[in-house]
């Protein structure tokens, strides 16, 4: 902290809501943060394998599996895509990443 309320943000204000702005199930959480030289970044994770069952488990929590591990990693990139393709940045999308979310 630097002391400079200015440079302070607050992440809550950027969060997604779940109730009314976002009405898909909700499988998975990701916020990721960078400065000048460090970055960093939380995921939370439904149990994919108790979906898959149909398990009424909601809760999410850090990744625990390869699979999960992988999922996000999917979908994340295949985000990046969709990031670039809003700003106009076509260059910048890599087709073979969209595997998330089509």
């Amino acid at each position: 902290m630097t002391g400079d309320d200015d440079k302070i943000v607050s992440l809550d204000a950027h969060r997604i809501r779940t109730v009314g702005e976002f009405s898909d199930e909700q499988v998975a959480y990701v916020e990721a943060l960078w400065g000048k030289e460090t970055w960093a970044f939380n995921i939370a994770i439904r149990d994919l394998e108790a979906m898959r069952r149909g398990s009424g488990e909601k809760e999410l929590r850090p990744p625990q599996t390869y699979h999960e591990v992988q999922q996000v990693i999917l979908q994340v990139r295949a985000l990046a895509n969709e990031i670039a393709r809003f700003y106009g940045f076509e260059e910048l999308a890599r087709k073979g990443d969209d595997v998330g979310f089509k």
